[in-house]
């Protein structure tokens, strides 16, 4: 990753990042941890690099993508997040909970109208 890139990010900086041949981010000092990605196509997303309390090792999250979230609504997102990590929670893990419950109400919710046709 080389030397560590961190400004103030504007919507006009990120529109100019250009893709290279590897994957690289940005650092925003907005937010700490708070980063644009910007893959060899061309894709740009805020990620959010943390430590969850009691690791060595650092995590990543991804919070979105350019330009459906602005600079500004990333710098939102990634207080938000920095801030429930400060009290413990883990967000990756979170994250995925909230995934795995979406899919069991998605399979009640299936279950259901299968139910309901049955007669």
């Amino acid at each position: 990753m080389g030397a560590r890139n961190s400004r103030h990010l504007t919507k006009r900086e990120v529109e100019a990042l250009e893709p290279r041949e590897t994957v690289y981010r940005i650092q925003d000092d907005g937010a700490r941890g708070l980063c644009i990605q910007v893959t060899p196509a061309g894709a740009k997303s805020w990620v959010l690099r943390y430590r969850p309390e009691g690791r060595r090792a650092g995590s990543m999250i991804t919070l979105g993508r350019f330009p459906e979230i602005g600079v500004d609504a990333a710098r939102t997102k990634a207080i938000n997040h920095l801030d429930r990590i400060s009290k413990g929670v883990d967000i990756g893990k979170a994250r995925q909970a909230e995934r795995q419950s979406a899919n069991v109400k998605e399979l009640a919710g299936k279950y259901r109208l299968l139910a309901e046709s049955c007669g």
